[in-house]
């Protein structure tokens, strides 16, 4: 129990996703883990080995992991009974998959590969693979292919997003060298930088 306390705090203090994920993986904190994954959240619950992540898993903000509830108790009561009973699952998450804030992850899921969780959803049943889902309890809204494509559509007007940060990052550093890295001229570069980003004229 000690140990699991230290490898909380461990994830806590860590405090980028990607070395989190990292972190995870070293110490086969779950049951299994693959590569290019990225964690905003620290805490996974209290059984983390019944979680299986495959690659480049992304998991946002205020994502719960649920792998055991306590309606055992509420039976117990009714029938006046004086044993310990829980229900636990597992969950398996697929490769290439995005879980939006806010959404709550229920035991004996499996999560298919390319697949998006909206933001606030609950996920109560299986996901298949290249789907889009959202709701409380999450249902198939869409597919992985068509928000691709009206995503790749809407980058056509943001260049650096197809190009990656490399463009942001030379206009950041020829901004720096202009107005400095101090002061309330941050905010006045960082609106330069967007706007010479997408008219090119930097």
């Amino acid at each position: 129990m000690f140990r699991r306390y230290l490898q909380l705090l461990r994830l806590f203090l860590l405090r980028d996703g990607g070395k989190r994920a990292a972190y995870c993986k070293k110490t086969g904190y779950f049951h299994a883990q693959g590569e290019g994954c990225y964690f905003q959240i620290y805490n996974f619950g209290v059984e983390p080995h019944l979680l299986s992540f495959g690659s480049n898993v992304k998991v946002a903000s205020g994502v719960r992991f649920i792998t055991h509830d306590i309606f055992g108790d509420v039976i117990l009561y009714k029938n006046n009974m004086d044993q310990h009973i829980r229900r636990v699952g597992k969950i398996t998450i697929g490769n290439n998959v995005l879980i939006g804030s806010n959404s709550m992850i229920m035991y004996d899921v499996t999560i298919g590969d390319n697949v998006i969780i909206a933001a606030g959803s609950c996920v109560t049943k299986d996901v298949p693979a290249n789907s889009i889902v959202g709701g409380v309890p999450a249902k198939v809204i869409g597919s992985f292919d068509d928000y691709e494509k009206k995503f790749m559509e809407k980058t056509k007007a943001y260049p650096w997003l197809r190009q990656g940060y490399s463009i942001y990052d030379k206009k950041l550093a020829k901004l720096q060298e202009q107005y400095g890295n101090h002061g309330g001229a941050s905010a006045s570069a960082h609106r330069r930088i967007f706007y010479c980003a997408y008219s090119r004229q930097c």
